[in-house]
């Protein structure tokens, strides 16, 4: 039983010693808290340069991605279509559809 323990133990102590490095080197590390990990950032390296990750957003936003970061064209445009109908229109709409429309219409929001 004891050679079981001191095993475990011997083990245990040599697995620790071995992941120790590599947990200096993340960015992120794993913590016993309720948020369960907690950030390092003197420890993140960075393969690319600022202008590197300014390039390659101005790309993605030239091929059609999202440029919400760019600090350029905030607020987003809209991308919906217009309706030529008003206010009153929809709600005369809604008080006059059918219970089956309704259902449609219902099942429809949930998704």
């Amino acid at each position: 039983m004891f050679k079981t323990i001191k095993h475990t133990i011997i083990g245990g102590s040599l697995m620790i010693a071995v992941m120790s490095p590599s947990f200096a080197e993340e960015y992120i590390h794993q913590v016993p808290t309720e948020k369960g990990y907690v950030t390092y950032p003197e420890h993140f390296q960075s393969s690319k340069t600022k202008n590197d990750a300014q390039l390659e957003a101005s790309q993605a936003v030239k091929s059609g991605g999202s440029s919400r970061f760019s600090g350029n064209n905030f607020p987003a445009s809209n991308d919906y279509q217009k309706s030529n109908k008003t206010r009153q229109d929809v709600i005369n709409e809604l008080k006059n559809e059918t219970p089956a429309q309704r259902k449609e219409r219902l099942e429809l929001l949930r998704g």
